[in-house]
């Protein structure tokens, strides 16, 4: 992840891997695990506005041998313990409004409990954080499909326009597709996406449906009229269904959050016309 990392968190944070080699395999899902530290990675760099250094350790858990230790900290602002203490409800967040969901250390949290692990926070104001994921040890070797089924997703350089008006997550698809092989373009909102189509001719939309301005139905109602086989692919976290299904009719769909494995697949069967 270490590319992907840099990409996603941008020149001002320093990345550096402090990894056991000599540490076993743990029980959890990959494409899961991944998006958890991608999380803690990027709140670790909403906590360092002027840059600084995301350190990402593997080590034996000090507190029970049957787990290993991951842990994710920063040289960021830190948190008081009354913030620590809620930092893993749902929707919390210190960030201001339109700057985070507080969806993140939640996910992270509830992400890892799933795989039977555990979450702890170590913080104090002005001394950064340290999140550490206690995962399960595990007995047997990582399975030889994986490799197989990620290379099935891969692209060939096909064009891609990511429509998205959130930053990060903008940013998060565009690296993430860019390094499995696809030539990705991005744009903020419609009027940017429909102007940027003119010149790029993608052959694939991946948009968001709850936009300000216009929505995402709207944007691709324009865009079909100048490429009218352009295939779709709508990203949304948006919780009415029914609301959905009338703007979009049959088009492929992928609810946020996602992982990177989901969205290789659904990108690789948009392409296709499955």
């Amino acid at each position: 992840m270490r590319e992907f990392l840099n990409q996603s968190l941008g020149a001002n944070v320093t990345i550096d891997l402090k990894l056991d080699p000599s540490e076993p395999v743990v029980i959890a899902d990959g494409n899961q695990l991944e998006v958890g530290i991608l999380n803690l990675g990027i709140n670790a760099r909403d906590a360092m506005p002027d840059g600084g250094t995301l350190t990402i350790t593997t080590s034996a858990d000090p507190d029970d041998a049957r787990r290993v230790l991951v842990s994710v900290s920063d040289t960021g602002t830190g948190m008081p313990p009354e913030v620590i203490a809620r930092a893993f409800d749902p929707f919390f967040t210190t960030k201001p409004p339109g700057k985070g969901t507080g969806l993140g250390l939640s996910q992270v949290y509830g992400l890892v409990r799933q795989m039977g692990g555990d979450v702890d926070i170590i913080s104090k104001p002005g001394d950064g954080t340290e999140v550490r994921l206690h995962l399960r040890r595990g007995h047997v070797a990582p399975a030889s499909g994986t490799e197989a089924e990620h290379a099935s997703a891969e692209g060939h350089s096909e064009r891609i326009l990511v429509v998205d008006d959130d930053h990060d997550v903008r940013a998060i698809m565009t690296s993430f597709l860019a390094e499995i092989g696809y030539v990705v373009h991005e744009a903020e909102h419609g009027e940017a996406a429909l102007a940027m189509q003119k010149t790029v001719n993608p052959q694939l939309m991946i948009i968001d449906f709850a936009m300000p301005g216009t929505n995402g139905a709207e944007v691709v109602k324009a865009a079909r009229a100048a490429q009218p086989n352009l295939p779709i692919l709508f990203v949304s976290g948006y919780a009415d269904s029914a609301a959905l299904e009338a703007a979009m009719g049959s088009a492929p769909f992928l609810r946020k959050p996602f992982r990177p494995a989901e969205l290789a697949e659904a990108v690789r069967a948009a392409i296709e016309g499955h």
